[in-house]
């Protein structure tokens, strides 16, 4: 049996993305990782290939361009990756596409368009995990000087390492359930973990 190829995007380390590298290699997989700066991908302990935004603060205080690249980030480059990876694996038949996307909801739209070809779509929705996305989100978290939310800034800082708080999920325990249940005979489609995920899947469906 051949071995199976996974390209994870967002592997800087600490990161989500990085731990995913590091267990889909140790389950004896062929693994190339991406990130935007090839010297954030330091530090995997099993053969990797390494080919070469957050936005936290109030909406008002995002620039154009802020949210822009944010977009360009969080959703079109998922769209382009996609675009460039799709179209030449769909003879295989055998094809997973895992989409670490948000706990507030998702899209399936991906899902229905490659099911006809025997791609599968599995999104997963991580809650509270640890990571150093709050560090990084921190140190470029800057308010206005004409913003109306100074009065506030703390609570933006705090909801930022909301991920470090009590009852987190490790960054490599959450690793090693995704590669579990994208390597299982049957996938699922959607699957939330972390800190808070079940609460949050609940109140997500209730009015607001």
């Amino acid at each position: 049996m051949s071995r199976k190829v996974v390209l994870v995007t967002g592997c800087s380390q600490g990161r989500i993305g990085f731990h995913l590298c590091e267990r889909f290699a140790e389950q004896g997989c062929t693994v190339y990782a991406t990130s935007r700066r090839l010297e954030t991908m330091e530090g995997f302990k099993h053969p990797v290939e390494r080919p070469m935004m957050d936005v936290t603060r109030p909406l008002l205080d995002v620039s154009i361009d802020q949210a822009r690249q944010a977009f360009g980030t969080s959703t079109f480059s998922i769209l382009r990756v996609a675009k460039a990876v799709i179209p030449s694996t769909v003879e295989r038949k055998q094809v997973l596409v895992v989409n670490i996307g948000s706990i507030a909801g998702h899209i399936d739209v991906l899902a229905m368009g490659c099911k006809p070809f025997g791609v599968k779509v599995m999104l997963v929705a991580p809650g509270a995990v640890k990571s150093n996305i709050s560090t990084n989100q921190a140190a470029a978290l800057e308010l206005s000087s004409t913003t109306i939310f100074k009065a506030y800034f703390y609570r933006a800082y705090e909801s930022m390492h909301a991920s470090e708080g009590k009852g987190s999920m490790p960054t490599d325990g959450f690793a090693r359930s995704v590669v579990a249940k994208a390597l299982s005979p049957n996938p699922p489609s959607y699957m939330s973990l972390g800190g808070n995920s079940l609460l949050c899947t609940f109140l997500r469906w209730l009015p607001h």
